[in-house]
């Protein structure tokens, strides 16, 4: 596949913050992000806090 766009690193802060205020308690963006991308850190972390 072609590449579309490129999005800038400001863009991906956008999406995090937008996910933050919808109530999500973490959410990690990236260029190179996957949906792996450190679930078991965030998941613990999460599951921990009040």
């Amino acid at each position: 596949m072609s590449v579309r766009r490129y999005m800038e690193p400001a863009q991906f802060t956008a999406l995090r913050d937008a996910a933050m205020q919808m109530g999500f308690r973490e959410m990690v963006a990236g260029p190179l992000v996957r949906s792996s991308y450190h679930a078991n850190q965030v998941a613990t972390e999460v599951t921990s806090q009040p």
